[in-house]
């Protein structure tokens, strides 16, 4: 094709294939690393004029593959009916398929773009192939000269364009695995129906996803990340699939929506941006690395967060995160953690977890994972920040899960005195139990005073008053008590058994009967309860 080609606003009926045509035509051999996927050498078709078909209908097939392009060539608004293969050809001035529509498969197999590749609102309504493709400085290119000579030439470190596929609508599945970005590649907004692979795509330059929609499964798998990545805003409908990516300088997810999320074993050597993210089911990010800042503020984790064996080299920002259930066992935190009004509506889980610093209140945690040295280790690490109450309440949780344990564990004896310590004054770090309890026992015995009769005022015999045990069996004290009176002694005993400077024993009134035994308990309770209660205010004050 000596001519250039231009057509504005027409219908193509039949099919547009160059391999029959008397074209200039050389052999391609590769180089050792393309040959690494099986890759085979080939023939390549030069055409040196331009092709613009623009605005029109192609009803037929293109066959352009293996096809070397010296000029520019236009496609835009054009809208192809029949299968487009365009496999191992070479762009080395402007591809313009701007706003095309592909309603048959779409082929661009090893396609190597070596000036602006622009498919901006493109829609492609059948499988879109781009595997193996390449948006690279290094490229095989072919003059027109070296054709006419029957010779080949390499040219290396020619500078391409950017790659934009802003809009683009992908309506089957969207392969671009293993494809060399090395330039620029914008697919913001970009509409993606069917499963997108990118698995082992390697990104040079800036990769833009922002505002991407992503509406079946998206597979990023090995690939690799040399610039800023960016997909703020991006929407993953369904599972996506980041296991073993590089990401080389920052990446930046703010405000993405996440199904099915796989950061497993991923490394992130630059900033890693998560803010006001939300993951609606399982993220796992086992394994991964975070090599610089983590930034997880204000990130909504509404179902399970795996950060098994994660390893933070620099601080770590969730404040005023959400999660549900969260666990970071085997996990390391090289410096600090910040977790400042963070809220972990289920169960936190520390097993194995090193760090030296987690800024952490209690009142974010609802429930922690019982493993002895996670709470322990937890415990001091509130005291080393000043948190005493948070480290009491802390310490008091985990000996309500050790308490379960030794019941799981058949060991009655040591969780009936557990039970016990909890029960009377909440392990020492509940100081109004021993008062809540000292009420009751004070109620409960004047109650039995008051409704069994056995506690009197007292009388006096014709010699005098004589002393309790000198009275024989058949002197009865001399009137009833009233329940308030009841109460008094019943208050007056328990007191007494503290101490006799608190409340002395009582010479009014006289207990008979069982009375005389409640009179003991009460004053072991009081001594007991007194006890504790000053244990507990100790430890808490």
């Amino acid at each position: 094709m000596g001519q250039p080609v231009d057509y504005d606003n027409v219908i193509v009926e039949g099919d547009l294939d160059l391999s029959g045509l008397d074209l200039p035509r050389a052999t391609v051999k590769l180089v050792s690393n393309e040959k690494f996927w099986g890759a085979t050498d080939y023939e390549v078709i030069f055409v040196v004029s331009p092709i613009i078909i623009d605005n029109s209908i192609i009803k037929g097939s293109i066959n352009l593959k293996e096809t070397a392009f010296q000029n520019t060539i236009d496609f835009s608004g054009t809208r192809f009916e029949g299968v487009v293969y365009l496999s191992s050809s070479k762009f080395n001035e402007t591809a313009d398929f701007r706003e095309a529509e592909f309603n048959q498969t779409a082929t661009f197999q090893n396609v190597q773009f070596n000036q602006i590749a622009d498919f901006s609102g493109a829609r492609f309504n059948q499988t879109a192939d781009f595997s193996g493709a390449q948006f690279n400085k290094e490229f095989y290119y072919f003059s027109w000269e070296s054709i006419l000579h029957g010779t080949q030439t390499k040219v290396t470190n020619y500078i391409t364009y950017n790659t934009a596929f802003t809009g683009a609508q992908f309506n089957q599945e969207a392969d671009f695995s293993r494809t060399q970005f090395n330039q620029e590649v914008d697919f913001s907004e970009a509409q993606f129906n069917q499963t997108a692979y990118f698995s082992e795509a390697q990104f040079n330059q800036t990769a833009g996803f922002r505002n991407a929609q992503f509406n079946q499964t998206a597979n990023f798998a090995a690939a690799q990340f040399n610039q800023t990545a960016y997909f703020l805003e991006a929407q993953f409908s369904r599972g996506v699939y980041f296991r073993y990516a590089q990401f080389n300088q920052d990446a930046d997810f703010w405000g993405a929506q996440f199904n099915q999320t796989d950061f497993s074993e991923v490394q992130f050597n630059q900033i890693a941006h998560f803010s006001e993210v939300q993951f609606n089911q399982i993220a796992y990010f086992r394994s991964t690395q975070f090599n610089q800042i983590a930034n997880f503020r204000s990130t909504q984790f509404n179902q399970t967060a795996l950060f098994w064996g994660a390893k933070f080299k620099q601080d770590t920002y969730l404040e005023d995160a959400s999660f549900l259930y969260v666990s970071f066992d085997n996990s390391q935190f090289s410096k600090e953690a910040f977790f400042q009004g963070a809220q972990i509506k289920g169960t936190l889980s520390l097993n194995r977890t090193k760090y030296d610093t987690l800024n952490i209140r209690w009142s974010s945690i609802h429930d922690l994972a019982y493993d002895d040295t996670a709470y322990h280790l937890l415990i001091q690490n509130f005291n080393k920040l000043g948190f005493t109450d948070d480290a009491r309440e802390c310490q008091y949780s985990y000996r309500c899960k050790h308490r379960q344990e030794l019941f799981r564990q058949h060991k009655f004896d040591g969780w009936l005195f557990d039970l016990l310590a909890w029960r009377s004054y909440g392990y020492g770090l509940r100081p109004t139990w021993p008062l809540f309890w000292s009420c009751v026992s004070i109620f409960l015995g004047g109650l039995f005073f008051f409704l069994t009769g056995s506690v009197a005022r007292s009388k006096e015999s014709h010699s005098g008053k004589k002393p309790l045990a000198l009275r024989r069996k058949e002197e009865k004290p001399e009137g009833k008590v009233s329940i308030y009176e009841a109460l008094l002694l019943s208050a007056t005993y328990f007191t007494s058994g503290a101490s006799s400077i608190i409340s002395a024993t009582p010479t009014e009134f006289v207990p008979i009967g069982r009375g005389r035994y409640v009179v003991v308990i009460l004053r072991l309770l009081g001594w007991i309860f007194f006890v504790l209660f000053l244990s507990s205010l100790t430890r808490t004050v």
